[in-house]
């Protein structure tokens, strides 16, 4: 945001007109400027999971990996982009083999992980990866 924006908002936001309600929506509160979030009230709202979910599986995505897209992304087309993507569907059945091998053989486990880790092996893979 442009410091003469930040700046006009902050006075509307300190000096509203009589019966004036301003609401700010924001995916992400941490984008929010500090000096306009100390001097709002937030309120949050849950995201529905179940909606989330029931719609990534309508787009073909496997029930366990809606459950977990719907609970870690911030929209629906982050979870379709990056569950249709072939990296994520490799590093999920991976770290379910992960899991696997650190209940039944500890060191197996070890020696596995550099298959883990070459799935998850750039900055975005990394990012997007949960």
């Amino acid at each position: 945001m442009h410091q003469n924006a930040a700046n006009a908002l902050l006075k509307s936001i300190e000096e509203p007109e009589n019966d004036t309600y301003i609401f700010l929506i924001s995916q992400n509160e941490n984008l929010v400027l500090p000096t306009i979030l100390s001097r709002t009230q937030v309120i949050k709202f849950p995201k529905n999971i179940e909606y989330f979910r029931n719609t990534l599986e309508k787009n073909g995505i496997l029930r366990t990996q809606a459950e977990l897209l719907a609970q870690v992304t911030d929209s629906i087309e982050a979870a379709l982009k990056i569950g249709q993507s072939s990296w994520f569907n490799e590093g999920y059945n991976k770290c379910l083999q992960e899991i696997k091998l650190l209940k039944s053989s500890p060191a197996d486990a070890f020696l596995y992980l550099s298959a883990l880790t070459d799935t998850f092996d750039d900055k975005e893979r990394q990012k997007n990866s949960l």
